[in-house]
């Protein structure tokens, strides 16, 4: 890896779904910043140091270099937005957090809601207690980029 030199480093296994599902945007993304961003597909399995060395502990993982220093990573299934502000940030050295869509967050709710009617009709408060979590990952992005 040389030093200078902006990456993309996408950690992926070779049985994890959501890694092969996003590959052809990651891809398209690193067409976009060719000149500018390389991207490194990184099997855990067979790159154990280069995953500990980042601190990879579930994949699909992300992290974002910028001139030879961690400039962000991202943990989890990103959109194409996420997937381009990964790319986005390794070629100006920061990621910025890519929030939750209105579309993402209304199915939460909807979830929530859901889980509600069922507590209410069977009558049992431990459901209760799932909606409000429910609830709360609506609202809060619990695996926003972040600065390494």
């Amino acid at each position: 890896m040389a030093e200078t030199t902006n990456q993309v480093l996408f950690f992926i296994g070779a049985r994890c779904t959501t890694c092969k599902a996003m590959t052809p945007a990651v891809r398209a993304a690193a067409d976009a910043y060719d000149s500018s961003v390389e991207l490194v597909e990184v099997d855990v399995a067979s790159n154990r140091e280069l995953a500990k060395r980042h601190s990879v502990t579930s994949v699909p993982t992300f992290v974002a270099i910028h001139e030879g220093s961690v400039a962000g990573r991202a943990v989890g299934a990103q959109s194409r937005t996420g997937v381009a502000e990964v790319f986005a940030g390794a070629e100006a050295g920061h990621v910025r957090s890519v929030p939750l869509s209105t579309t993402e967050r209304l199915l939460r709710l909807g979830a929530a809601a859901a889980v509600a009617t069922i507590a209410f009709v069977a009558g049992q408060p431990l459901l209760l207690l799932i909606v409000a979590a429910l609830v709360v990952f609506a609202v809060w992005d619990r695996k926003p980029l972040r600065k390494s």
